[in-house]
């Protein structure tokens, strides 16, 4: 499938979820439609997740012998879209997906289990693939049965860490960090070529653990001694300076703004994560980054998506022994994880809302409307009504009646 995004020049984002009219109720209780069945979830899908994976991880595929099979970690919902969608693209481009997943609610893990069987019908997706009942905050244990089975399985080129809540959320930021940590250390111990990590988070002041944002605004502040990083940080985020030119700090955190808030506590955790790739002698470059309004929550662009490519460089160790002298690396690759940073604040400070982009543009809004729609037909959802009950809001604020999107997914043909 052909991308025609480059996300190294692009920054992107979302829009609002929640339906206008109260969700219509399967006959389990559940509602119809979720928040990710919006057209916009959609659009990242495609235009972020899958324009990713087509240039990253697909473009070498003349060095495979024979197909090419995707390692998929993730933690879907208990319809698979994610994994559906990328099964559907892996197969046009003649490569399989393995998939490794985690669902904590006994309800939807079983109805996750009936999708993962229809999936398993398909000739791509290998039947070594799984979804299992843990929570993703078990990966802080790395000698549990948990993490036994993501060896067995993995390692993955790309990790699909969509939370529906922020990364620091107060109470669980300390599991889930070094969860996260776990995972991303195996995968740079022992994937050898680019791999893809996706994360999705809140980021607002609410939704935040004061005291882990001040440890991530600390980093920043440490970083600011570095000239590289200091220079693209005054461009960029100049506001959230103060004092003389040659003694410049942060601001206190108490004063910034719910935009720089939601932006710096990224930086921060990139830079995190930055660290343990330096550590590890690979090199991590943020690759594309998206954000969206919660509706009902006064800040704006809460929730934001991004990728970061990781490529592991090799690394040779010292001989005590003295018989042999070993060749100090490039300078090209001995990234310090202050200009690693550095490198990514144009795309934190620039990021784009699909909120606008969408809006902009009706005919693509209503691309992803309808391939949204014919996701959720796959996964055995009646959509007769998902216009009305999904899009209403879009459609409201774009100034689009009913009728006139009806007549533009007339128009579009299915792929």
């Amino acid at each position: 499938m052909q991308n025609d995004f480059d996300l190294d020049s692009e920054d992107f984002g979302l829009s609002p979820e929640t339906p206008s009219v109260k969700p219509e109720l399967e006959s389990s209780g559940v509602p119809k439609y979720a928040p990710w069945h919006k057209p916009r979830k959609q659009w990242v899908r495609e235009k972020q997740w899958w324009g990713s994976i087509s240039r990253y991880l697909l473009q070498d595929k003349e060095k495979f012998v024979g197909p090419q099979t995707i390692r998929y970690f993730g933690l879907p919902g208990e319809d698979l879209l994610d994994v559906m969608y990328l099964r559907k693209n892996l197969e046009n481009e003649g490569a399989a997906i393995s998939i490794f997943g985690l669902n904590h609610s006994p309800e939807s893990w079983g109805r996750a289990q009936v999708q993962l069987s229809r999936l398993l019908d398909n000739p791509n997706v290998s039947s070594s693939s799984c979804v299992v009942q843990y929570s993703f905050n078990d990966l802080q244990y790395s000698h549990a049965t948990l993490f036994r089975k993501v060896q067995e399985s993995g390692p993955f080129d790309i990790v699909n860490l969509d939370f529906c809540d922020n990364i620091i959320s107060p109470g669980f930021e300390s599991t889930r960090l070094v969860a996260i940590k776990n995972l991303v250390d195996y995968q740079l111990q022992f994937h050898p070529s680019p791999w893809m990590l996706f994360i999705t988070t809140r980021s607002s002041k609410l939704s935040s653990s004061e005291d882990i944002f001040h440890t991530l605004y600390e980093l920043i502040k440490g970083n600011l001694a570095s000239k590289e990083f200091m220079d693209a940080f005054s461009l960029h985020f100049g506001e959230a300076l103060q004092g003389k030119e040659d003694e410049r700090t942060l601001v206190a955190r108490t004063e910034l703004s719910d935009s720089h808030h939601s932006k710096l506590l990224i930086v921060g955790l990139l830079k995190w994560i930055f660290q343990v790739a330096v550590q590890r002698m690979c090199d991590a470059k943020l690759t594309s980054i998206v954000c969206y309004d919660i509706e009902g929550e006064s800040s704006e662009n809460d929730m934001i998506s991004l990728c970061i490519k990781f490529t592991k460089h090799l690394s040779t160790t010292s001989d005590s022994s003295g018989l042999t002298v070993v060749r100090q690396a490039p300078a090209s690759i001995k990234n310090s994880e202050p200009l690693l940073a550095a490198r990514s604040l144009s795309k934190v400070a620039k990021m784009k809302s699909v909120d606008v982009i969408l809006k902009d543009d009706i005919k693509l809004y209503g691309q992803m409307t309808k391939q949204k729609m014919s996701l959720l037909e796959a996964a055995g959802k009646a959509v007769v009504d998902y216009v009305d009950n999904v899009c209403a809001l879009d459609l409201d604020s774009f100034g689009v009646s009913r009728e006139e999107f009806h007549n533009i997914l007339g128009a579009i043909s299915s792929d």
